[in-house]
């Protein structure tokens, strides 16, 4: 599948949420405009962070969470709204495949599919490019500095330290800022010739101010956004969350100088003086401090601003936001949990329980398995007044059955041997659901058996299974080139199928995408791609199976993929794609009645 149909709606949506939740964290910061600047910042480092965790992840861990019938989780009505809300761009652009487009279409596609990738691998290298420029420049200064093992920055900067590691002063002859470079190691870059311009109280106020960045390991902070930046760089939310990080983050040290100094005005001068005489703007790589609007943060040290602490309010609104930003994918993907099938479908191939494992409540009330008699005719499946009847059919047919696989190549890891034996199977329910299950439509009474023939299995067979997407060949029915050779379906209600002989097949008023069931191809996997929706049809489709006698009427029949084309105007076109296989984990014989 192409990008633009592939990744290109789950990106949108990523980036939908992702811009919604910044928004949200946009306006709680100007709830809390009056607290103390760490709040903000956290806030806006955790928009940071949403674009990297994108909510589809914590809706798949919420389907791991077995949903019970005891503990009811939300209305589905309620959640599937939710799950549209937030997914509006869909899993794929709608119409695109609805119906097989056309070679240049497809061509055409995947041209602007390659185009939007080397763009934005383009994109992604410059920022990195960039980046790698200015660390080098840091790095440069670094390795040509002298380390100071004594002077008024090493003595300031020790007495300040309160625990931990000792941080190096590297004092280079770069005009560039105060800051910490490192993550791991910090080290203190010292401009030299600063120390002369500044008193003792000042020199202090830049160092608490630096020691501050190192508490709250700010670099390593910037190194997450500035991933997000390089992987996200055409996004512009993503570029101004980062101006309101390094703002809130210099207005967060600030504060902390402020108070372990005991001086506003210090805090203040010794800024305005490390500014006048570095000329080098700041860099991302770098926790300095010149970072921020200037302007601002001097008004905002010397302005006596009170700063309220946080309320019993403001703390359960951030604990709501926070709580409701995990509860609620989680909830959504626990909800879509199927609380008794066995393997649930999965669009991305996880990995789920089985039925055995998921203790399924409907069961057939009595279940007899009996080898079959050597001279017994050729097996069948019939539907009792009560329940299902199998004669002389094997595991394999079964497991199919059961758990709705079309193709033997969607069946993973059944062992060959266990089908060398053919059995009789009766399963019958009890007479309240017989008597409910028997006035159900004919195709619901078989999907209502499918639960009872898993709990069948995991009983009688110890058998465990998931499901798994797989690459495989499959076929696409598309229509052929002549277009539809079917006849409109003058039925007004109901649609019936008649299978005359083993290669004659006849449908009225058959719905154009139910017609996919209806043809005799077993070695692969079918796709709909004919894009003929509701719209009914009759057919009259003859075929061989080349194995007629010369004196059979179906000799002289085209191979069923001529008489598709010939006789309905469809085609089925082989190709490869994920199919949902299902996995044997374990299976044995059937156990005595």
């Amino acid at each position: 599948m192409s990008f633009v149909t592939g990744i290109g709606p789950f990106l949108a949506n990523h980036l939908l949420q992702s811009t919604i939740f910044a928004a949200v964290c946009g306006l709680l910061s100007l709830v809390m405009r009056r607290n103390t600047a760490r709040i903000r910042y956290g806030l806006w480092l955790a928009a940071s962070l949403k674009f990297l965790l994108p909510f589809s992840i914590l809706v798949n861990l919420g389907a791991l969470v077995p949903a019970t019938r005891q503990i009811p989780i939300a209305s589905p009505v309620i959640v599937s709204t939710a799950v549209n809300a937030a997914s509006p761009f869909g899993t794929t652009i709608p119409g695109i495949e609805s119906s097989q487009p056309a070679q240049p279409i497809r061509n055409l596609r995947n041209l602007l599919s390659l185009m939007l990738l080397v763009t934005w691998f383009s994109g992604f290298c410059f920022v990195i490019l960039i980046w790698y420029r200015r660390w080098r420049q840091v790095s440069v200064a670094l390795r040509e500095g002298e380390v100071l093992e004594a002077g008024r920055e090493t003595e300031i900067l020790r007495r300040l330290e309160v625990s931990g590691k000792p941080i190096p002063i590297v004092r280079t002859q770069s005009t560039m800022e105060p800051g910490v470079f490192g993550v791991s190691r910090p080290v203190m870059l010292w401009p030299e010739g600063l120390s002369e311009q500044l008193t003792d109280g000042q020199l202090q106020a830049i160092l608490a101010h630096e020691l501050a960045h190192v508490r709250r390991h700010d670099n390593f902070a910037a190194l997450l956004h500035m991933l997000v930046e390089a992987i996200f760089w055409f996004h512009p939310m993503v570029w101004w969350i980062e101006s309101r990080i390094v703002e809130e983050r210099e207005h967060a040290c600030d504060e902390a100088a402020v108070l372990q100094v005991g001086s506003s005005d210090i805090c203040a001068e010794s800024l305005l003086k490390a500014c006048r005489f570095c000329l080098e703007s700041p860099l991302p790589c770098v926790s300095g401090i010149a970072g921020g609007n200037l302007r601002k943060r001097v008004l905002r040290i010397t302005g006596n601003r009170l700063l309220l602490k946080m309320d019993y309010k403001r703390q359960a609104l951030l604990c709501f936001v926070g709580l409701a930003s995990l509860a609620v994918p989680l909830l959504m993907g626990a909800t879509h949990a199927s609380p008794r099938q066995s393997a649930v479908p999965s669009s991305t191939g996880e990995r789920t329980q089985s039925s055995a494992d998921s203790g399924a409540t409907e069961k057939f009330e009595i279940v007899s398995i009996r080898p079959s008699r050597p001279d017994a005719d050729s097996g069948g499946i019939r539907l009792l007044p009560n329940g299902i009847q199998f004669r002389t059919t094997v595991l394999s047919i079964l497991v199919k059955g059961a758990y709705e696989i079309e193709s033997d190549k969607q069946l993973v890891g059944f062992p060959d041997e266990l089908d060398s034996k053919r059995y009789d199977v009766d399963a019958k329910m009890d007479e309240q659901s017989a008597a409910i299950w028997g006035r159900l439509p004919y195709k619901e009474q078989y999907r209502q058996l499918e639960p009872m023939e898993r709990a069948m299995l995991a009983d009688r067979c110890k058998f465990k299974a998931h499901y798994e997407m797989k690459e495989q060949p499959i076929y696409e029915l598309v229509i052929a080139k002549g277009g539809v050779k079917m006849k409109r379906s003058a039925k007004d209600e109901g649609s019936s199928y008649q299978s005359l002989d083993r290669s004659h097949n006849v449908g009225m008023g058959a719905q154009g995408n139910q017609i996919v069931h209806q043809i005799p191809v077993y070695d692969r996997v079918i796709i709909d791609k004919t894009g003929l929706g509701d719209e009914k049809y009759d057919f009259d489709l003859k075929w061989s199976t080349g194995d007629e006698q010369p004196d059979d009427l179906a000799s002289g029949r085209p191979t069923i993929f001529k008489a598709l084309e010939e006789q309905l105007g469809l085609k089925l076109v082989p190709t490869k794609g994920p199919v949902r296989s299902l996995v044997v984990d374990h299976i044995e014989l059937p156990s005595a009645n």
